[in-house]
């Protein structure tokens, strides 16, 4: 996983694979957010005495996947190699650091099984500089992101 300067913002980029047997197909409750964030700081005393107080911050930044079709499709490993899912925001917050969530929701080749990947990203922005930090891929099982999908996508025909 990388992080690069995009126009006034920043481009995450993680390497991903299907292992699954079949082509997978991106549902459209795909979705990508950043919450940027600033810490409650204090700081040196101001001409009062008063110690200076910086309040914490949080905002939303745009985000939104670059060159990765909602919905398309996701080949497997094989004949097809891992691919780059990219995620820019070209205009990101002054504050110090963000977490960038994404979740991928996807349905086997047959259109009968769903699943939900879910990822997050701890992006720093220090001295002017984006740089990757804590990272949380989801290393949860088949059966579980499918488990996960059962649970927070309605099935209008009740069958998962």
């Amino acid at each position: 996983m990388s992080v690069v300067a995009y126009r006034q913002g920043y481009e995450v980029r993680v390497e991903c694979a299907n292992v699954g047997p079949t082509r997978a197909q991106v549902q459209v409750g795909s979705r990508v957010t950043a919450v940027a964030s600033q810490p409650e700081m204090t700081g040196p005393q101001d001409d009062s005495g008063d110690e200076v107080v910086t309040l914490a911050a949080e905002v939303r930044e745009p985000i939104e996947f670059y060159e990765f079709s909602v919905p398309g499709v996701i080949h497997p490993v094989g004949p097809y190699l891992p691919f780059i899912l990219r995620m820019r925001c070209p205009e990101a917050s002054p504050l110090l650091d963000r977490t960038v969530f994404w979740r991928i929701v996807y349905k086997d080749d047959d259109d009968k099984l769903g699943f939900i990947t879910d990822c997050s990203a701890i992006i720093d922005f220090t001295l002017g500089t984006f740089s990757v930090g804590a990272v949380v891929l989801d290393q949860s099982s088949r059966e579980a992101r499918h488990e996960k999908f059962k649970k927070d996508v309605a099935m209008p025909s009740g069958d998962a």
